[in-house]
């Protein structure tokens, strides 16, 4: 959940129009000595989209918009309104978008010693409507070059935020746990009216779902949104672990318009596997980005006797800052064959950035070896069913690749993949009967007493036989390649699983099955390498 900031006296309405001159940015200039750095909460919410939504590292500088020729004092002193230097509302906005590598236009008025915003990012006023800026949930009663702004503060600025839209904030738990429905709360106000603490009534037809710590939305099939009830509450479910973010939203019904509310506020919530757990670091909206060195210096420490000229070059064009982050952390995962599938699942540790994509691939085992290639894919879920050729024995290997590319992929084991007792191939002489059997492959066996055979035709390689053993041992001869072979399948009080594997043959040709005492049920037969 966000932090709670010092709070301050909201602006009255003749106040927020004033509050609207605090506007900045494009290149940043020179950082001016003063205080020591701070970490504040900006967010950008653009007309139709969040622009920045984050922590950012900030000190004291100057700025210079993209139109503005000159370099100006952005530190609070100005028009007088403090006394020392200090990071402001503007210049903390200003450092977040240059960690993106967005563009700022403003204008400056001398006579407010102060700048009028005209763009953050891609988003620009219009003719109707302006950039407004909030602190602490509050309009600021003096432009954002003259507000000063201490660590744990929440920086808002919105386009269009005069029309009377409400704002929407959302309140939910710090952790959740995956799978498993979490309710939150979203409420909406009008900032700067009715005291220090406006009133927060619930919002009914907000949508709530996931965020990425870039203001995108997250992958589908990661959280599973909710629309917010005449109560104001939501449900959401996550299907990941790790920290997830979430925010609550409307949307405009068309491009041209905008959202019935504006956007809330952002909270990451710590997602537990069942049975609990945590979420390694801080909340990933809490942990401080810092903003790139405006003016780095070439020559920290030049030799004075040094007399040789030096051949200036262009400037490095600004480049966004990513936050760092460890790519996705998955624990190891089960194999299951329960129905006659191959299913493969997984729990993600962390989600890092978000998950984009996975991947199942499979690599037959065979006698001259096989490549990988995708049983299944998709962007949700932590589950697969992989499909998969019967007969063979194959190798399996996830991977699963976040929002930024990259991938964590490792095997996951080995399966068999039986061609099944009632398959077409298989062909049975007498003394054989077809039983149902729920611990079986499909759920299905063929039984047959001392006397009953099948045979198949099967690939070069090692022949395998899928056996289920009774109460009583029982004996088997198998004939492949020119050689027979006995086996003994032990008794057991249930049904058990017997695989028996014939010795290698170099060509594909018939094996032969005959059941020399006791009773066997076939479950399914095949080959390996």
């Amino acid at each position: 959940m966000s932090s709670q900031g010092p709070r301050r006296r909201p602006a009255r309405r003749s106040l927020v129009a004033l509050a609207a001159l605090a506007a900045t940015a494009g290149a940043i200039a020179a950082p001016v000595a003063s205080a020591a750095p701070v970490d504040v909460q900006v967010r950008v919410e653009g007309r139709n989209a969040t622009i920045y939504d984050r922590t950012i590292r900030t000190d004291v500088r100057t700025v210079k918009a993209l139109s503005d020729p000159t370099e100006r004092t952005c530190d609070g002193t100005n028009n007088g309104m403090n006394p020392t230097s200090t990071p402001t509302a503007t210049s903390a906005t200003v450092d977040a978008m240059a960690s993106i590598g967005q563009p700022f236009d403003a204008q400056w008025y001398d006579g407010f010693d102060d700048y009028f915003l005209k763009q953050w990012g891609p988003d620009r006023e219009g003719e109707t409507y302006w950039w407004g800026i909030l602190v602490n949930d509050a309009f600021t009663p003096v432009g954002g070059c003259q507000f000063a702004v201490v660590t744990g503060d929440r920086i808002l600025w919105v386009n269009d935020a005069f029309s009377g839209r409400p704002f929407l904030w959302l309140d939910a738990p710090a952790t959740a746990t995956v799978g498993q429905p979490l309710a939150v709360d979203v409420r909406t106000s009008t900032p700067g009216e009715g005291g220090d603490t406006p009133t927060r009534t619930p919002y009914e037809g907000a949508t709530v779902g996931g965020v990425t710590i870039a203001a995108q939305p997250t992958a589908a099939g990661v959280v599973d949104a909710g629309t917010s009830d005449e109560g104001g509450t939501a449900t959401v479910t996550f299907h990941q672990t790790g920290w997830q973010r979430i925010k609550a939203r409307t949307f405009a019904p068309d491009a041209d318009s905008s959202p019935p509310a504006i956007p809330s506020n952002s909270i990451d919530v710590c997602v537990t596997p069942v049975g609990g757990g945590t979420c390694s670091g801080p909340p990933p909206g809490l942990t401080a980005e810092v903003a790139p060195d405006p003016d780095p210096d070439p020559d920290p420490d030049p030799d004075p006797t040094d007399t040789t000229p030096t051949t200036p070059t262009a400037p490095t064009p600004t480049t966004p800052t990513v936050p760092v982050t460890t790519p996705v952390r998955i624990a190891p995962p089960s194999i299951s064959t329960a129905g006659g599938t191959v299913r493969v699942a997984w729990t993600v540790l962390d989600a890092g950035v978000g998950v984009r994509d996975w991947t199942l691939e499979a690599r037959p085992l065979t006698p001259t070896g096989g490549k990988f290639t995708v049983a299944a894919c998709g962007t949700t879920g932590t589950s697969a069913v992989a499909a998969l050729a019967a007969g063979r024995s194959y190798v399996l290997k996830l991977t699963v690749t976040d929002t930024l590319g990259r991938a964590s992929s490792g095997e996951v084991g080995r399966v068999f993949v039986p061609t099944d007792d009632r398959a077409k191939a298989l062909r049975y002489g007498k003394g054989w009967k077809k039983v149902a059997d729920q611990g079986a492959w499909k759920a299905t066996v063929t039984r047959g007493g001392k006397g009953a055979s099948a045979s198949v035709r099967l690939p070069a390689g090692k022949p395998m036989l899928v056996l289920r053993g009774g109460s009583a041992a029982a004996r088997v001869e198998v004939t492949a390649g020119g050689r027979r072979e006995t086996f003994v399948v032990s008794s057991s009080r249930r049904p058990v699983t017997r695989t028996v594997t014939a010795r290698k043959r170099a060509v594909a040709g018939t094996v032969k099955l005959r059941v020399t005492r006791g009773t066997v049920s076939l479950d399914g037969i095949g080959i390996a390498p």
